[in-house]
C-alpha cells in the first residue's frame, strides 16, 4: 500500500573516541611467601564487552633481553577484568589490553606494571652500599651483583617512568657495580640482571631532597634475626617525640629515634616509616625471608616422549644428610604423591606441573617448596610448519604466512607455541602473518601444539623452516640479437636471481609520446608471462626494452630492470 510508514524509530546516539589504552593494577606489588597476585586491567567504559588478555615479560637472551607471552588460559581473553597468578616467586613484569568484536577489535597494550620479590638467590643477587633504602641527595651509593654469571646488567624502574632503564642512564657502570647519581630525587626499584637473564632480588632505593630519612635494611631481613630502623636527621639532632610506622600504624612513639627488633617474624614484613616535629620520612619496604632452606627441582628434560618418562630430582642446599622428599603436581598446596616419597630421583610420565620440598626430622621439619617445572606429554600427532607463498628464500617488503599445523588433529581445539631465531616472535595462534618482512625476520621458525582442554599434553617441535631474506631483486634483461637483422625476430630474457621462486615477468617498450617518451607494456604481457623471455617480431626501429618480476599473492614486485636497446642499423624513408 502506497503512501503508508512507520514513524521513525528512537535514536541511537554513536559516540567515537581515540583508542583506548587500559591500565593494569596488580596487587601486590611486592611479593610475600605463598600469596597469590591479583590483576586488573581497567578500560575506560567497562561494561562495553570487552575480553581482557593478560602478557608477562619473560627473558629472552638469544635475542632481545625479553619477550613477552601470555599468561597461561589467556589466549582466548578472559571475560572477567581481573587475573590471579598463583605461584609466583620471581620479578615478573605484566601489561594487559583488551579486545571486543569479531574481528577482534584491540586495545593499545597498557603500560607494564612490576611484581617485585626481594628474595635472595645464589645465582643472582644485589647488594646495596650502604645497605640502606633510602638516602640523602648527593650520597654515595653503589649497587653489586653476584651470582652465576660474569657479565651483568643493573636496571631500574622508577615511578616516574613507564619503563625500565639500563644503569648507563642514571648512573656509572664499573664491572658488576653500579654507582647511582644521585644529584636528583628519585624513587625506584633496582636489580641485576645475569647474561643468562635471570633477575636478582629487587631493592626499592629512594633519594630525598628533604632532611630527614629513615635508615632501613635494603636486603631481606632472616626470621629470627635482629634489626634496627632509625630516623636520621642530615644537620640535627631529635629534640622530641619520634614516631614509627608499620603499614601506617603507630608502633612507637617515643624520645628514641631508633626502632629495635629482637627476632624478627613473617609478621613484621611491610612498609615503615618515621616522623618528626611535623617531618616525615618515605616509607620503605623491609623484607623477611624464611629462616630455611629452599628445595631446588632440575628435570633432565620438559617433554615426555610418547610411551617415555622424564627424571625429576630434587636437592637442598647446602647439601647435608637426613633428607626425604615430597613431589606435588599441579598446586604446591595439593596432597603430595605419596607413592614417590623418596630419598633420590624419580621418573614421571605424565604431563602435569611439579614441585618438591625436602623433610626430615620427626616432626617433619620442611624446607620452602622448589619453584616449579612444568612437563609436557607428548602425543603422537605431528606439527608441521607450512609457508604461503610456498618458498623459503623471500625478499624485504613481501607478505607472508607460516601456519603450524596439525597433522591428524581432527576436531581437537589446540594452543600453539612458536620458537624462532628471528628476533619477532609470533603470537600463540596457528597462522602468523608478516605484511613486510624485513632481515629482522630471517631465522629458523618451529612450532608445537597444545590439546587445549587436556593441560600439558603436547606435540613435539616441528621441524625447522629456515627462513632468508635478501635485499629486493633487481632482474637482469638482456636482447638477442641487439642489431637488427631483416626479417628477424628479438628474444627478450629477464633473469632473476631465485629463478625457481614462482616469478611471472612483465615487459616494457619506450614509444614517443607528443611531448617526450612513455614506457608502454608490451602486447599480452599485462598480466606477466610465466616464461622468462618474451619474443618481439616485426621489429624494424631502435628500441628500449626493460622487465621486472612479480610473484606471491598480493602481487610483489621486483625493480625495473636497466634499459637495454636493439639497435636498427637500416635506412627509412619517411613517405608524404
Amino acid at each position: 500500500m502506497q503512501h503508508s510508514a512507520t514513524d521513525w524509530s528512537d535514536p541511537i546516539k554513536l559516540t567515537v573516541s581515540d583508542k583506548p589504552r587500559p591500565v593494569i593494577t596488580v596487587s601486590p606489588s611486592w611479593l610475600s611467601a605463598g600469596a597469590s597476585v591479583t590483576l586488573n586491567c581497567r578500560v575506560k567504559d567497562p561494561s562495553a564487552g570487552w575480553r581482557f588478555y593478560w602478557y608477562k615479560m619473560v627473558p629472552h637472551p638469544s635475542d632481545n633481553p625479553y619477550r613477552v607471552e601470555l599468561v597461561p588460559g589467556s589466549s582466548s581473553g578472559t571475560e572477567q577484568d581481573s587475573y590471579i597468578v598463583h605461584g609466583q616467586t620471581h620479578t615478573t613484569q605484566y601489561s594487559c589490553r583488551a579486545g571486543r568484536g569479531d574481528p577482534v577489535y584491540s586495545s593499545y597494550t597498557s603500560y607494564p606494571k612490576y611484581v617485585w620479590s626481594a628474595d635472595i638467590h645464589s645465582s643472582a643477587s644485589l647488594t646495596v652500599s650502604p645497605d640502606r633504602a633510602q638516602h640523602f641527595i648527593s650520597d654515595s651509593v653503589s649497587l653489586s651483583c653476584e651470582g652465576n654469571s660474569a657479565e651483568w646488567i643493573v636496571r631500574r624502574f622508577s615511578t616516574e617512568d613507564r619503563y625500565w632503564s639500563d644503569c648507563s642512564t642514571w648512573g656509572t657502570m664499573a664491572g658488576s657495580s653500579c654507582n647511582i647519581n644521585t644529584d636528583r630525587t628519585s624513587d625506584a626499584v633496582y636489580w641485576c640482571e645475569s647474561e643468562s637473564g635471570e633477575f636478582s632480588n629487587a631493592v626499592n632505593i629512594t633519594v630525598q631532597d628533604g632532611d630527614m630519612i629513615l635508615l632501613s635494611p635494603a636486603r631481606p631481613v632472616t626470621e629470627g634475626h635482629s634489626v634496627s630502623l632509625s630516623c636520621k636527621l642530615r644537620s640535627q639532632t631529635f629534640d622530641s617525640i619520634v614516631f614509627f610506622y608499620h603499614n601506617e600504624k603507630v608502633i612507637q612513639n617515643d624520645s628514641r629515634w631508633e626502632l629495635n627488633i629482637s627476632a624478627v617474624s613473617k609478621s613484621d614484613e611491610g612498609f615503615y616509616k618515621c616522623q618528626h616535629s611535623g617531618r616525615e620520612s618515605a616509607q620503605s619496604w623491609m623484607s623477611v625471608q624464611a629462616n630455611r632452606p629452599k628445595a631446588e627441582l632440575r628435570a633432565d628434560d620438559r617433554d615426555i616422549p610418547v610411551g617415555g618418562s622424564v627424571t625429576l630430582t630434587c636437592s637442598v642446599n647446602p647439601s647435608s644428610s637426613g633428607w626425604k622428599y615430597f613431589w606435588y603436581r599441579g598446586e604446591k598446596t595439593s596432597e603430595p604423591l605419596t607413592s614417590q616419597l623418596s630419598a633420590g630421583p624419580i621418573r614421571v610420565s605424565e604431563g602435569g606441573v611439579y614441585w618438591c620440598r625436602g623433610g626430615r626430622g620427626e616432626p617433619v621439619n620442611y624446607t620452602e617448596y622448589s619453584d616449579s617445572v612444568t612437563i609436557y606429554k607428548i602425543i603422537p600427532n605431528k606439527a608441521v610448519v607450512t609457508l604461503q607463498p610456498n618458498w623459503t628464500e623471500v625478499y624485504r617488503g613481501e607478505r607472508i604466512t607460516l601456519r603450524c599445523e596439525i597433522k591428524d588433529g581432527g576436531d581437537t581445539e589446540w594452543e600453539y607455541e612458536w620458537r624462532t631465531t628471528s628476533s619477532e616472535k609470533p603470537s600463540d595462534q596457528n597462522e602468523h602473518r608478516i605484511t613486510s618482512v624485513t632481515r629482522s625476520h630471517r631465522g629458523d621458525y618451529r612450532c608445537k601444539g597444545r590439546k587445549k582442554h587436556t593441560q600439558h599434553s603436547s606435540t613435539d617441535w616441528s621441524d625447522p623452516i629456515k627462513l632468508t631474506v635478501s635485499d629486493e631483486p633487481w632482474p637482469l634483461l638482456t636482447v638477442s640479437p641487439s642489431w637488427l637483422s631483416a626479417g628477424a625476430s628479438v628474444t627478450l630474457s629477464c633473469s632473476v636471481e631465485d629463478p625457481s621462486a614462482g616469478w611471472r615477468f612483465y615487459w616494457y617498450t619506450r614509444v614517443p609520446g607528443p611531448l617526450s617518451y612513455r614506457v608502454e607494456q608490451l602486447p599480452g604481457s599485462s598480466s606477466g608471462t610465466e616464461q622468462d623471455s618474451y619474443i618481439v617480431h616485426g621489429q624494424t626501429h631502435t628500441a628500449r626494452y626493460s622487465c621486472r618480476a612479480g610473484g606471491g599473492g598480493p602481487e610483489y614486485y621486483s625493480s625495473y630492470s636497466a634499459p637495454k636497446f636493439v639497435w636498427s642499423a637500416g635506412q627509412f624513408v619517411s613517405v608524404s
